[in-house]
């Protein structure tokens, strides 16, 4: 169950610097001098605020018990800056909504020597005091109401709670968010391709659906990132019993399968080796077969072309420098026929 707080920011010199921590994710609090890290327990706090010639212990212990709601802020929590606006810099009569991402750490700022109280954050969105959002107009009275003593705080009011909630409901999906949009469309291309190769196992070798089928699957392997196709040609290789030496630039297997009886008797100190290229599509034929060195060893060289056909041509240019050539229809085949999990 997710927490909501109220964290004030530094109305001074330093606001804009917080500011910016902000949009890259860290909400900074003050108070945080070298030495301050909350999680060394109060007593170290009370002695580096002493040590910092701030004398009065009495107000050390009540810096103290404010801040350390700090550390009872969790992933999922939801938080409250007054004052600032994600969209325009200066102070002005708005706030913003973020969401922890990660826990409470410390460090300073460099320049400041404080602001070391860090609360990982994502940032949601901003609202104006004077909206005439009755959630937004509510949030910003209890907003007025909070002593600007009171740098963190907890909200426990199931009324404001739910005005909070009603206001990240308007939110469009923030922009910060991209890896998770990207994680989410990698993750339905994955289901898609998969639901695919599923139905083409089930297909008869003579099926006359089996052509149209391998196109579709042709066509979803094109639309993968680059990273996700090395990686899916990385897996077929490997699930399919050779062991990867590199990935560096080429991805370089074992010729002979672990699961292969030459595999334990062919035991020179360097066997022949399967260097996969996958074509670059921005650059000629020509350009990536001089990717390779003219092939006179033992190992094994494929590129893999997403092209439906390649052509007699482009088929013996690969053979005279030694590269076997696989079209994307017959890298959509090895995809159905061995392609594991």
């Amino acid at each position: 169950m997710k927490n909501y707080f109220v964290v004030r920011t530094v109305i001074n010199e330093a606001f804009n610097d917080i500011r910016n921590e902000l949009l890259e994710g860290r909400l900074r609090q003050g108070w945080g001098f070298s030495g301050f890290d909350l999680r060394n327990s109060q007593e170290a706090f009370v002695d580096a605020w002493e040590k910092a010639g701030l004398n009065d212990k009495i107000d050390a212990q009540r810096r103290y018990a404010i801040l350390s709601t700090l550390l009872h802020i969790e992933r999922g929590d939801i938080i409250i800056v007054p004052k600032l606006s994600i969209n325009q810099s200066g102070v002005g009569q708005y706030f913003s909504i973020v969401e922890c991402v990660e826990e409470y750490s410390f460090e300073p700022l460099p320049q400041y020597d404080d602001f070391g109280h860090i609360i990982g954050v994502k940032t949601l969105g901003t609202f104006d005091y004077r909206s005439e959002n009755e959630s937004a107009n509510y949030v910003a009275k209890l907003l007025m109401g909070i002593s600007l003593s009171k740098a963190v705080s907890r909200i426990r009011n199931q009324q404001t709670i739910q005005a909070v909630e009603n206001l990240i409901d308007t939110l469009p999906p923030p922009d910060q968010d991209i890896d998770s949009l990207k994680n989410n469309m990698l993750t339905l291309q994955k289901y898609y391709l998969e639901g695919l190769l599923k139905n083409a196992r089930n297909l008869p070798q003579n099926s006359p659906s089996r052509e149209s089928s391998l196109k579709k699957i042709l066509e979803a392997v094109r639309m993968l990132l680059p990273d996700t196709l090395k990686e899916m040609v990385r897996d077929l290789f490997i699930k399919n019993g050779y062991r990867p030496i590199s990935a560096e630039n080429d991805l370089v297997f074992e010729i002979f399968s672990e699961r292969e009886l030459m595999h334990d008797l062919y035991n020179f100190a360097a066997p022949p080796k399967i260097f996969v290229h996958i074509k670059n599509p921005d650059k000629s034929l020509e350009e990536n077969l001089a990717h390779f060195e003219k092939n006179t060893s033992s190992d094994t060289y494929i590129m893999i072309d997403l092209a439906e056909e390649l052509g007699e041509k482009n088929i013996d240019a690969a053979k005279t420098r030694g590269v076997i050539l696989v079209d994307g229809l017959t890298f959509a085949n090895a995809l159905v026929k061995h392609k594991i999990g």
